[in-house]
């Protein structure tokens, strides 16, 4: 998860039991090469 998604107006999903976060969505270009450059992938 990218440290700042909410930032980065990403989905944020989790249970509803539990409310651990389960995965993150993003829409568009930008946010996944921001999500890339994060983790070192250039």
């Amino acid at each position: 998860m990218p440290q700042d998604a909410k930032a980065m107006q990403m989905e944020l999903y989790s249970t509803r039991d539990t409310n651990k976060h389960v995965y993150t969505a993003h829409q568009g270009e930008a946010q996944l090469r921001a999500v890339l450059k994060e983790m070192g992938v250039e």
